[in-house]
């Protein structure tokens, strides 16, 4: 394991490459730190510099080590991310892409909005990221993917060409709409470094009901009901089943089944956002559901 500096021509430390394997003839695996705000040909080239592949990877967990025997570049945008700027009349966010998706989250919040994404992975996971692979979350049921959110997008290719197709028009019917190609490529066409994005205004109210269900049918006529009476105000609905309550009851401290576990397979979590007024809803959909369907 070695660490070769790599400048630009300046002379100014732009980033450090971590060889970490060879394995059946890969060449190697390298993670890119890029501390520049706007990386350039000379760090995004480095695929061809050291004669590796052209695949770059945004993402790499760390709880495993699969990716170490995968010739790849793993680029680390952490220190990509600034918010550049917040319309409140509008709600477009534009921000690096190293920004973590709950520090967004909370930015948003503090100026009355929300980010259309949601993830268990928040905490830890990057809106560059998120967009390169498409990311769904909790919320998709509400505001889409992010095919319907992502209003444009920076992108840097594998030669270190910048791509600038970051706008923040709404409506935008001229020419090609290249940034889709972007969205969910999983970094196979470039690499994301800055996005702006549509977020909806907080509302006042957030109803949450936790149902359990005999069967699967009766989940999906669950689904169909709620969008039924729901209908704009539902933004989410998550499905378990109970062997995944099984692994969050022993594996995650302080959590129980509020329902008697003995007696259900399947369950559901319904939430609605909206006015005082429509939110009431929920309570009156729950039990008009319990009372025809076969729990």
């Amino acid at each position: 394991m070695w660490w070769p500096e790599v400048y630009d021509n300046g002379g100014k430390h732009v980033c450090v490459v971590l060889f970490l394997s060879q394995y059946r003839g890969a060449l190697f695996s390298g993670i890119v730190q890029l501390n520049e705000r706007h990386p350039k040909q000379g760090q995004i080239h480095l695929g061809n510099f050291y004669g590796a592949p052209k695949i770059f990877s945004l993402i790499a967990c760390n709880l495993n080590g699969f990716w170490l025997f995968i010739p790849q570049v793993i680029v680390n945008l952490g220190s990509m991310n600034k918010v550049i700027s917040f319309d409140e009349v509008s709600g477009i966010l534009v921000s690096e892409a190293g920004c973590i998706l709950e520090s967004l989250v909370n930015f948003l919040d503090n100026n009355g909005f929300i980010m259309p994404l949601d993830l268990g992975s928040k905490g830890s996971c990057q809106i560059g990221g998120n967009v390169s692979t498409n990311a769904g979350g909790l919320r998709l049921i509400r505001y889409g993917s992010l095919h319907a959110n992502v209003l444009g997008l920076e992108a840097v290719l594998a030669n270190g060409d910048v791509l600038d197709m970051l706008g923040t028009l709404r409506k935008d019917n001229t020419g090609y709409d290249l940034k889709h190609l972007f969205i969910g490529s999983e970094g196979s066409l470039g690499i994301v470094t800055k996005v702006s994005i549509l977020t909806p205004p907080k509302l006042s109210s957030v109803n949450v009901a936790f149902l359990a269900c005999t069967d699967y049918l009766s989940c999906q006529k669950l689904l169909l009901e709620a969008r039924r009476k729901l209908g704009e105000v539902l933004s989410a609905f998550e499905f378990l089943d109970e062997q995944a309550m099984d692994l969050a009851l022993n594996h995650l401290e302080g959590v129980r089944n509020p329902l008697p576990p003995a007696l259900h397979k399947f369950y559901v979590l319904i939430e609605t956002t909206g006015s005082d007024e429509r939110s009431e809803q929920l309570p009156t959909t729950v039990q008009h559901t319990t009372n025809t369907l076969p729990w």
